[in-house]
């Protein structure tokens, strides 16, 4: 599985007079998550690295297909999100894409829309992302997986929130 942080600009773009410099959080937090259960997890964040299709095809080599990607999305990124999408289905037509953050979560149907994303995880991302990465990988139908909105039937599905965790200790530290 490859995530990916989009940036419109680098280092921060119009943030930066704020927050120094953008660390992926949360795509961090996922990918250590889904790697303590055993899944083989990349990250880029495109602040630090341009991604084109040639870039995408280096960064995948290696995974298992069909590819999964992920995709985190603030708002302010969210344009560079859904052209990345394109460039993905347009270089891996047979891939899975993966929205989620802040934006997805609460405008799926917007996310969805774009035309290139095939789920987005709403909500806490964790424990959401692992069940449907093993459902994917294991050829089951995630269709009934809690925290999660798809298009089904040229409808979209917005399946109820998944609870939240619990115990935050469940969720492994971001590996910085």
């Amino acid at each position: 599985m490859l995530f990916i942080n989009p940036a419109q600009e680098k280092f921060g773009g119009f943030l930066s007079r704020y927050i120094p410099v953008g660390i992926p959080v949360a795509i961090g937090c996922l990918a250590a998550y889904l790697k303590k259960h055993g899944i083989k997890v990349h990250v880029v964040d495109e602040e630090l690295v341009d991604i084109t299709p040639s870039v995408l095809r280096d960064l995948v080599d290696g995974l298992e297909k069909p590819y999964i990607f992920g995709l985190s999305c603030l708002t302010a990124h969210v344009v560079r999100a859904y052209q990345l999408a394109e460039m993905i289905k347009a270089e891996f037509p047979d891939s899975i894409v993966v929205a989620g953050g802040l934006h997805p979560t609460a405008l799926p149907d917007e996310a969805l829309a774009a035309g290139n994303i095939d789920y987005v995880v709403r909500g806490e991302g964790e424990e959401v992302m692992l069940q449907l990465h093993n459902a994917l990988r294991g050829g089951k139908d995630p269709s009934n997986l809690m925290g999660i909105s798809f298009v089904r039937d040229g409808e979209v599905m917005i399946n109820t929130e998944e609870p939240l965790i619990p115990e935050l200790d469940d969720i492994s530290l971001f590996p910085y």
